[in-house]
């Protein structure tokens, strides 16, 4: 096993390139230990490769709502097959798809404003992200009470844990969901808040 030792930030908060601002989500691209962090107050997505050096691959470290801004990112996670970055952003209620190396996103679930809303195509509060083997996508959408399941291409989600709305300390109800794993065979490991409790779904 190998075991790398990657530095990052100088543990005071600011927006240089050695620095971050409450960072929450984070990724690696195994096969080169690149490191893709959402470091959300500074309202972008930055990677950090193995020598050290570093750059910016989403955002402009101003929270907007223009193509080439995100607001508070909080998930992130590096998809190699398309050299790119899936984001959840937080205070736009969306998630946006940026490819490395252009300008501006591409929505792929969500608002691109700060709407929020409940119904299968809209976000309240998207937390972390979870993508399986095909490119499909899962959103912890915290205010919402529940994770929401997007196919490739489909605007519209479907309800696969919680309830919309409804919070809840039973097996079947989320309360504030936050973070979400999706394992080889398709179960979730969804991080239920509020709950103070990690909850596994089977294979929807």
């Amino acid at each position: 096993m190998r075991i790398v030792f990657v530095f990052i930030s100088i543990g005071i908060s600011g927006s240089a390139l050695n620095r971050l601002s409450s960072p929450q989500g984070i990724s690696i691209d195994e096969n080169s230990d690149t490191l893709y962090v959402a470091d959300t107050d500074n309202a972008r997505v930055v990677r950090y490769f193995p020598n050290s050096t570093s750059e910016i691959v989403a955002g402009v470290t101003s929270c907007g709502y223009a193509k080439t801004q995100l607001c508070k990112p909080t998930g992130v996670y590096f998809e190699a097959v398309t050299n790119s970055v899936i984001i959840s952003d937080y205070a736009r209620n969306s998630v946006v798809r940026w490819i490395i190396g252009t300008s501006e996103w591409i929505r792929l679930a969500g608002n691109v404003s700060s709407t929020v809303g409940s119904s299968s195509a809209e976000l309240n509060g998207p937390e972390g992200i979870g993508v399986d083997v095909i490119g499909n996508f899962y959103v912890p959408d915290r205010y919402n009470n529940r994770i929401q399941f997007f196919p490739v291409g489909q605007l519209d989600g479907l309800t696969i844990a919680g309830v919309t709305g409804l919070s809840g300390s039973n097996a079947s109800l989320l309360s504030a969901p936050m973070e979400v794993i999706v394992d080889n065979q398709l179960n979730l490991y969804v991080s239920d808040t509020n709950n103070h409790r990690v909850q596994k779904f089977l294979r929807y």
